[in-house]
């Protein structure tokens, strides 16, 4: 989830254009259910707070957090919108890979430099 949400960022880039986070949230989530049918549709909000979380634990270089938080994500998610206590998702929980890391660290970093010049532009 982290990666799809990060490369429709890069690729739309939603901090020059705010007009743009709609299509974020929309590509994300029909991405998403293809390979999970199942899977709720993620609000806006929670994509631009996931990608805020994302940014600190890169900007602190918080390797632990960014490889282990896709399951609390998820949970949240199932919890706020069904009112799940326990994830209805548990089985898609997991640790990134190493190549995952690697990929969500670049993608970070260019997201961080996206914003950084977005902000430039306001």
């Amino acid at each position: 989830m982290d990666i799809v949400l990060m490369n429709e960022v890069v690729s739309q880039n939603p901090f020059r254009n705010v007009d743009k986070w709609p299509s974020v949230m929309t590509n994300v989530n029909v991405t998403l259910q293809l390979t999970r049918p199942n899977l709720p549709d993620i609000a806006e909000w929670m994509m631009r707070e996931r990608l805020n979380t994302l940014l600190k634990h890169h900007a602190e270089e918080n390797a632990a957090a960014l490889k282990k938080q896709v399951c609390v994500f998820v949970c949240v998610m199932c919890a706020l919108l069904h009112g799940a206590i326990i994830c209805c998702m548990f089985l898609w929980c997991r640790s990134g890979t190493d190549e995952e890391y690697k990929e969500k660290k670049k993608l970070l970093q260019d997201i961080s430099d996206l914003k950084r010049d977005g902000d430039k532009h306001r």
